[in-house]
């Protein structure tokens, strides 16, 4: 299956295995709970899906990585105790409380999170010293003698061996104690996340246009080369950071993220192309509404002279700049939404008597516990500092305005609200007139072919932009988006 098709499998896990009666009692067995093990080729995104369930089941997270661990750190280490039986005097072996197990208690205490995902990565890469401690975690729930808490469900992760040397396939004893979910690589279940998370539009462009080239791994007389999902990302940043510097990356650059020779060269020319694409047609300009009517009939005739792979890319370039736009929208919306959410518990710190700044120091020490213990994706970090800063920079301006009282207070901070309100409304119209200036020279420049189609289901498979055509119902994009539905 996919990587979407095993989230949800995961979440409907989570939801069976952590039902309870009445009295608060489990009512799935822990001895009956299997724990889930996920296979499939590295970079495919096994360890970033345990974070995001966690995040949106409202669970905890514990992850381990297997080949970093002996197997005194997984059971604990030997000590010797005295005991009493039948009044006779005896020493025993007892083992101090396993390293994984106390960081699951551990991460309870500063959570509150009772419950949660033991998630053991690489678990096929164990050494032999490991394999009886880990069998017995997949059997009994336990390290040695310590049990892994109720409400804690095992998952675990591994690699084939043939893209891993020291893993090796578990033997039917193990697997008749996991339920084993095998995950392939599927580059249309990507393309979604990659639009919301704003991987580079190049990339996107690119991966459409040669879908065999999403992921592969091979060996070649020079060694073993691959391509994956995470290495597609992580050159993403790199692009994105690199423009924003002014530094044109090379091949060399690439290579570094796309070990794949052929890949990584056809990539880097073609990264080229689209940069140079973008400054030919002045896509920039067509969004933004600058160009003049002789300039767009000019670009949207060149165009219309250009070969498949050319026009694609201007596709492409079009869609890049309207989900950016688009992200800025939502972006700006979550800002003004959490600074609404903040306002009732501004004015309950008040009733307590304590000051703005109080406030926002424990909502800064908040964010520190959340993000030591992963609770918070990257975005949401961003956004909770975001609203620490302007919650900072206002205390900052009511003390310059001399401003003590509560009552001016509360309505210094309904009229920020409502300034972050009207942010998210300036850049929502400037999203929708950019939609409506990109499918205008589309129409002009594709006539409805396949081009219009590629931007369509490119817009319309990302969650942002349907969050965004709620509000701002962009007729242009409604009309393409039903015709291609009745053809179909």
């Amino acid at each position: 299956m996919n990587i979407q098709q095993a989230k949800e499998e995961i979440k409907h896990t989570l939801a069976a295995y952590l039902r309870k009666d009445k009295n608060g009692m489990y009512l799935y067995p822990q001895r009956q709970q299997r724990p889930l093990l996920l296979m499939g080729p590295p970079g495919i995104g096994k360890t970033a899906v345990m974070e995001q369930i966690a995040r949106e089941c409202g669970v905890g997270l514990v992850s381990y990585i297997m080949t970093h661990h002996t197997r005194q750190s997984a059971i604990g280490l030997p000590r010797i105790e005295k005991r009493k039986y039948q009044n006779r005097e005896t020493v025993i072996t007892e083992y101090t409380l396993s390293e994984i197990i106390a960081s699951v208690y551990e991460y309870m205490e500063n959570t509150g999170r009772q419950e949660g995902i033991l998630f053991i990565d690489e678990i096929n890469c164990v050494s032999e010293t490991l394999s009886p401690v880990i069998l017995q975690l997949l059997q009994n729930k336990r390290f040695g003698p310590h049990v892994v808490p109720e409400g804690w469900v095992i998952a675990a992760a591994g690699n084939p061996p043939g893209y891993n040397r020291s893993a090796r396939e578990f033997d039917i004893v193990t697997l008749d104690r996991v339920r084993r979910i095998d995950i392939v690589p599927d580059l249309d279940i990507w393309l979604p996340y990659a639009a919301e998370e704003g991987v580079h539009s190049a990339i996107i462009s690119y991966l459409k246009i040669r879908p065999e080239r999403f992921y592969a791994a091979r060996s070649t007389p020079e060694g073993k080369t691959f391509v994956t999902a995470r290495g597609w990302e992580d050159l993403s940043r790199l692009l994105l950071s690199y423009e924003e510097l002014d530094i044109l990356p090379g091949i060399e650059q690439v290579r570094e993220f796309i070990s794949d020779t052929r890949t990584a060269e056809e990539f880097a020319a073609y990264y080229g192309i689209f940069r140079k694409y973008g400054t030919d047609y002045g896509i920039d300009r067509i969004l933004a509404g600058t160009m003049n009517e002789e300039e767009l009939q000019e670009r949207a005739n060149m165009a219309k002279n250009a070969g498949l792979e050319e026009r694609f890319t201007v596709a492409g370039l079009l869609e890049g700049g309207i989900l950016a736009a688009v992200r800025i929208f939502c972006r700006k919306q979550e800002e003004a939404k959490a600074f609404q959410n903040l306002l009732p518990r501004i004015g309950s710190a008040f009733n307590h008597r304590k000051t703005l700044e109080e406030f926002t120091d424990e909502l800064e020490n908040a964010l520190l516990v959340k993000k030591n213990n992963d609770l918070l994706s990257y975005t949401q970090e961003c956004l909770e500092r975001t609203m620490i800063s302007l919650l900072r920079e206002t205390d900052t301006s009511l003390r310059l305005m001399h401003i003590s009282g509560e009552e001016e207070t509360r309505q210094y901070l309904t009229r920020q609200m409502e300034d972050l309100e009207g942010q998210a409304e300036k850049a929502g119209d400037q999203a929708a007139l950019r939609m409506e200036r990109a499918f205008a020279f589309g129409q002009e420049a594709f006539k409805g072919s396949e081009e219009m189609l590629l931007l369509v289901s490119g817009l319309a498979r990302c969650a942002q932009t349907r969050q965004f055509l709620e509000k701002y119902p962009v007729q242009a994009f409604l009309k393409w988006s039903g015709e291609f539905i009745q053809a179909f």
